[in-house]
């Protein structure tokens, strides 16, 4: 089921019969907001009000209390726009990349007594995936509940599927965290992604949560990818030292702004 209800949360800005802007609204009702993507040429950023006029009146039908949409950190005049409609900063996440290192130098952690990864069976483990994602992130900033239909579809989607996610299983079967690798192709270059990762709140400061990230990276390396991608909030200091001990760098920032409706 989707989210997006392409016949009332998309909306086309024409001038003279010419689109020159959109406005994309997606509810999230669990979290009590609406992500909105606005696009709009530059000659018409004077009608940004009404963009977000409409995103607001959207998210108001829906019971939601806030929208939020995220820029480019070097945007810097559409943050000065959004901060004159009323929008406050209220997160960033940071784009991080690994060029592709030399493998033998990328030494996997030993497991702690008990812990061993497997690979996802296949879609029949959907709703265990759906659940263990919904654990490990609904303490998250900006993390709005999946279900496993929203969830299957990703699956099967190309260069996503069951092949590349991996579980981290105790030795009394219980999946406690996991690493969903996605592949992404253009340009002739194959750019891997940790595109979700994490553990159940029970084994967090145990030192697996580098053991998770470096067998997605080893996962993707030998999978073809010439260069691993990921995103991480700011907030989030713990993840953020894995990643940079690893040998990922910031590349990229993309701020949030909320305002209230």
């Amino acid at each position: 089921m989707l989210r997006l209800d392409p016949e009332s949360d998309i909306a086309l800005l024409k001038v003279d019969g010419e689109a020159c802007g959109y406005v994309l609204v997606i509810p999230e009702a669990d979290i009590d907001r609406a992500v909105v993507s606005i696009g709009i040429v530059n000659d018409h950023r004077h009608y940004m009000e009404s963009l977000v006029e409409f995103a607001a009146d959207r998210a108001g039908t829906a019971g939601i209390s806030n929208i939020h949409l995220g820029t480019r950190v070097e945007a810097s005049e559409w943050q000065d726009q959004l901060a004159e409609l009323g929008f406050s900063s209220v997160a960033s996440n940071l784009d991080l990349v690994l060029q592709r290192p030399d493998l033998a130098e990328l030494t996997e952690p030993e497991l702690p007594s008990g812990y061993a990864f497997r690979q996802m069976k296949s879609q029949t483990e959907t709703l265990l995936l759906t659940r263990l994602q919904n654990r490990v992130f609904e303490e998250h900033w900006g993390f709005s509940r999946n279900t496993p239909e929203e969830v299957g579809a990703r699956l099967a989607q190309s260069g996503t599927g069951p092949e590349h996610v991996l579980f981290l299983e105790s030795s009394k079967g219980e999946v406690v965290g996991y690493v969903w690798t996605t592949f992404e192709w253009a340009n002739d270059r194959t750019t891997g992604k940790i595109s979700m990762t994490g553990l159940t709140p029970g084994v967090r400061g145990s030192g697996l949560g580098r053991s998770l990230i470096v067998a997605g990276v080893k996962h993707l390396l030998a999978n073809g990818a010439s260069e691993i991608a990921l995103e991480v909030i700011a907030q989030n200091e713990a993840a953020r030292r894995i990643y940079e001990a690893i040998g990922f760098r910031e590349v990229g920032r993309t701020c949030w702004y909320e305002k209230r409706v």
